[in-house]
């Protein structure tokens, strides 16, 4: 098909369209979507990029709102793991603290932590 939308033949009678088509497949196969490796749902979630000013009192107030939290570990600046008594709670935490804005300029970043 040409831009105009008619349907032209080549002199081997393949119509210009199905090349067209068959060059989009190529073309959209051969390009990766950028994927993210994300962590099947668990009981502890990972926050990561957290301020240096972070602490795990600060994190506990915050994340001793939601039911079945247990305890705040920081491991090293910047990491923390939250942990909770069981997946759907820590799921529950996750949806509402993910990008909760932790000062002017930096955000929570959540994700589940590793089994």
């Amino acid at each position: 098909m040409d831009r105009s939308g008619q349907t032209t033949t080549t002199n081997d009678n393949e119509s210009v369209e199905e090349e067209e088509e068959e060059e989009t497949e190529m073309n959209s196969s051969s390009v990766l979507p950028n994927t993210v490796a994300v962590e099947p749902p668990s009981h502890i979630l990972f926050a990561q990029d957290l301020p240096s000013e972070c602490n795990e009192m600060m994190l506990g107030m915050l994340f001793r709102q939601y039911v079945g939290f247990q305890e705040v570990r920081i491991p090293r600046q910047g990491l923390a793991f939250i942990e909770f008594d069981d997946e759907p709670h820590a799921t529950l935490a996750l949806e509402r603290l993910n990008g909760f804005n932790l000062t002017t300029k930096d955000i929570l970043k959540l994700s589940y932590g590793k089994k």
